[in-house]
């Protein structure tokens, strides 16, 4: 499940200079970050994140297992901001993909029981999208730039 999802968004994730092709610890950092938030957030069993980059691309992949009595759209969804506003919040253009399932662990990859498959994909953030621009800039604050 979550490892071809994670290796396309590595595909199509953007090489944006020189940074991309090298380990960057605040990529890494953002991961822990929000694998941290994440965490906190009640209704979650557990929560992981894995960093990886290569040559011509980098990705941060997330997972998450949700208490089954608290699993529900809502909970997913703030997931998926608290990821956003980390991302937006950073310097970072490393791409995100999440795996969210109902549980009370993140069950080995391919999850197999598809029942219980609450999220999986991209966490989709176009910083070229005028209109999502300036609804995280509203949310959130402007993006900080690279010094």
């Amino acid at each position: 499940m979550l490892a071809t999802l994670f290796a396309l968004a590595l595909l199509t994730s953007c090489g944006e200079g020189k940074e991309s092709f090298t380990f960057l610890k605040d990529d890494d950092d953002l991961g822990k970050k929000i694998e941290a938030e994440w965490r906190a957030v009640p209704g979650v069993a557990e929560a992981r994140y894995e960093y990886t980059h290569s040559i011509d691309s980098s990705g941060i992949g997330l997972n998450a297992a949700l208490k089954p009595e608290t699993a529900s759209e809502e909970l997913v969804q703030e997931l998926v901001e608290i990821a956003k506003k980390n991302y937006w919040q950073s310097t970072t253009t490393v791409a995100l993909a999440a795996g969210i399932v109902k549980g009370e662990v993140i069950p080995p990859k391919p999850v197999t029981d598809k029942s219980i498959i609450l999220f999986d994909g991209p966490i989709k953030i176009d910083k070229y999208d005028e209109a999502q621009v300036a609804e995280l800039n509203q949310k959130y604050g402007p993006r900080p730039t690279k010094k």
